[in-house]
């Protein structure tokens, strides 16, 4: 099975561009919220909202800047031809497919089931090298890799 990496570049940027988009739809959504006019408010319970707005808005933002960062890391991955994996190479085992370089939840590629996997994650280390025909174990999991790309 060859995976077509242009295409699932073009399909990992496109996800994250929709995650940006609807993070900074829902962070404009919670300041309008955190923005009440104090004046006008008199009810407690008003002011516990808005606090908790706040609160949200700040973890958006956080959500926002790492989809970034995540988004400009798929951007500069090179995903050309690999015979062993490290960033920019598709594993496939008899258990899971990984695209390595960029976390992400798994995801269909066609009809391929992917998952990312970003260079802090501890199955990263144990993927990195690993040629087609080798195998590995992580968490008590047995993976013997069928293809690097």
């Amino acid at each position: 099975m060859t995976i077509n990496k242009e295409q699932l570049k073009a399909e990992m940027l496109a996800m994250y561009e929709t995650i940006l988009h609807d993070l900074n739809e829902e962070l404009k959504a919670k300041k309008s919220l955190a923005n009440l006019d104090e004046d006008n408010t008199l009810d407690p319970e008003d002011f516990s909202n808005q606090t908790e707005s706040r609160e949200m808005t700040l973890l958006l933002e956080k959500q926002i800047e790492k989809t970034r960062f995540d988004l400009d890391r798929v951007q500069h991955i090179d995903f050309s031809e690999k015979s062993e994996a490290g960033i920019g190479s598709i594993v496939t085992t008899d258990m899971f497919n990984f695209v390595l370089g960029v976390a992400t939840t798994p995801f269909l590629f066609g009809n391929i089931q992917i998952v990312g996997v970003s260079p802090e994650a501890p199955i990263f280390r144990s993927l990195l090298g690993r040629k087609k025909g080798d195998s590995f174990t992580f968490s008590g999991n047995q993976y013997n890799i069928n293809n690097v790309q």
